[in-house]
Formats: structure tokens, C-alpha cells, sequence
């Protein structure tokens, strides 16, 4: 019995390990739906790429230089590790780097 435990918790941490890894890998599909929020409300974006991007277990950010200034859009999962993907939270100002538009 515990080594089916064992196995058990095995199996989810590496599944756990290797979902986490693939949400902080920047992907063009959440590019692409970044730009579609940003650039949408703000008429436009200055670059066809982002200015600044990060990336950690939970989420993607992406910072666009839009005619009314920086803003970033956090992109975020259904689930904290599965799910399809959605940016739906738009912020004006940086993700805290040196600005150099």
C-alpha cells in the first residue's frame, strides 16, 4: 500500500513539475492574444512585438507600447495549470524594468 502511495504522489508532482514548466515557456499563442486585448482598447500598439515580457508558473505578462502609453496584459489559466489560456487583466505602466520605449 504505500508504495502505490508512493507512486501516487510521484506521478502528480511530476505532473505538477512538468505543467508549471510549460506555462512559464512565452508562447505565440498567449503573444497573440495579448495583443489582441492591449491593442484593441488602446487603439492600436506602437510595435508589432512586445516591449517587455515575463513569465512564471502562473502566468504570462506582456507589455505593449499602445498611442496612450505602456500596458501590460497578464495572461492567465483556466485552472492554475490547465485550462485553455485568457489575458483578460490590463494594467497601464511597466512591469517594473528600466523603461527604454
Amino acid at each position: 500500500m504505500k508504495n502505490v502511495i508512493g507512486f501516487i504522489v510521484l506521478a502528480v508532482s511530476m505532473v505538477l513539475a512538468w505543467q508549471g514548466y510549460q506555462n512559464s515557456r512565452l508562447r505565440a499563442d498567449t503573444l497573440e492574444l495579448s495583443r489582441d486585448v492591449v491593442c484593441s482598447l488602446y487603439g492600436g500598439c506602437a510595435r508589432g512585438t512586445p516591449t517587455k515580457m515575463t513569465s512564471d508558473i502562473f502566468r504570462r505578462q506582456y507589455e505593449w507600447l499602445t498611442p496612450e502609453g505602456p500596458y501590460s496584459a497578464t495572461c492567465t489559466r483556466k485552472a492554475i495549470f490547465f485550462g485553455a489560456w485568457s489575458c483578460e487583466d490590463v494594467e497601464p505602466g511597466g512591469l517594473g524594468f528600466t523603461d527604454n520605449y
